[in-house]
């Protein structure tokens, strides 16, 4: 059975390995920070920033996903999200990351990671969830996740390719 916890320094040398291990393509569609520990430390240092998840066996196996929140909006985005229609709000936004090993996608640990972030948020007041960084127009599996979970498209984006803007409101 799949747990989910929040991230503690303790877990960056089990976290860093579980990122060494990604393969080419989901390296690819993760990318909110680089995959060391200097990184990690500085994510998990300041939790008015950042916070992260885990997901594992209950019985302290391996990592089987990661997710990380920013809490607070980069100025680019701003103009980006603006260019929607939109009005980003860091009051009640938060900017979300997952990522799942490459053997254990399509198994609900991703589901399991939202859930989690979720709950999170909740008790911090926020109430929306924009993917960080967007999400690749081609990376059909997570844009099925994703709307499957509630998120909606805001709009679209160059950067390595297309990308799409989207959004999850929480009660």
């Amino acid at each position: 059975m799949i747990a989910v916890h929040p991230t503690t320094p303790s877990n960056i040398p089990a976290l860093v390995e579980y990122l060494t291990h990604l393969g080419p393509e989901t390296r690819s569609r993760f990318a909110p920070h680089a995959y060391d520990e200097a990184t990690l430390h500085k994510l998990l240092i300041d939790e008015s920033r950042h916070i992260a998840f885990i997901a594992r066996e209950e019985n302290g196996g391996p990592i089987v996903g990661y997710a990380v929140v920013r809490l607070y909006h980069e100025e680019y985005e701003k103009e980006r999200f603006r260019k929607y229609g939109w009005g980003p709000d860091e009051a009640i936004d938060a900017f979300y990351a997952p990522s799942v090993a490459d053997d254990r996608q399509g198994k609900g640990i991703g589901t399991l990671l939202l859930n989690e972030t979720k709950r999170s948020l909740q008790a911090m007041g926020k109430t929306r969830i924009l993917l960080w960084g967007g999400v690749q127009a081609g990376n059909e599996r997570a844009l099925n996740h994703y709307r499957k979970a509630g998120f909606r498209e805001l709009g679209g984006f160059e950067w390595n390719g297309w990308n799409l803007d989207m959004v999850l409101d929480i009660p």
